[in-house]
């Protein structure tokens, strides 16, 4: 009986991996996708100058050749600061809805409409406070994968109009897995 079940449950494995193989080959436009980068956020609203820094965590599902969702995350590894206030960016993550235009075998110019949520910290001698905003966000970006192979890179800028009048210009650099 425990040899039967293994079998079919071989047999079944095999068919299952077959199939996936076949339709990856038959639309390689379609399936999940891992990024990693770094970021950079620059802010000037109120007076305030800012540039931080982040490592920026992406996965997604392109449902065709022209669509996708995408996740992001991105954490705080750089501080700035301005009129002796010290800024970190604990955090931010977003969900986005990404059109893209094939431009030739190996790159993809795509646009991007999400919403996001960041988290900033603020600190001042012994002081700190801070604050998150939420907002819809914007972008352009290309994808390149130079070898034509399953690994290239990500090139965008995001503007993000996060609420109390506050906008964020965010370009990032990724390295992209098709899975």
């Amino acid at each position: 009986m425990k040899l039967s079940t293994l079998a079919a449950a071989a047999s079944a494995l095999a068919i299952a991996t077959a199939f996936a193989a076949s339709a990856h080959a038959a639309d390689t436009a379609t399936g999940f996708s891992g990024e990693l980068g770094a970021a950079v956020a620059h802010t000037s609203d109120g007076g305030v100058d800012l540039n931080l820094t982040s490592v920026i965590l992406r996965g997604g599902y392109q449902f065709n050749e022209n669509f996708a969702l995408e996740g992001e995350a991105s954490f705080g590894v750089g501080d700035d600061s301005d009129s002796g206030v010290k800024f970190h960016q604990d955090y931010e993550v977003g969900a986005f809805l990404v059109g893209s235009i094939p431009a030739g075998d190996k790159t993809q110019v795509l646009a991007r409409v999400g919403y996001a949520q960041s988290k900033i910290k603020g600190s001042f001698g012994g002081f700190s406070a801070t604050d998150t905003v939420n907002g819809a966000a914007v972008g352009l970006g290309v994808k390149i994968f130079p070898t034509g192979s399953n690994n290239g890179f990500r090139l965008d800028y995001t503007h993000y109009f996060f609420d109390h009048d506050s906008a964020v210009d965010g370009a990032s650099v990724t390295w992209v897995h098709k899975f």
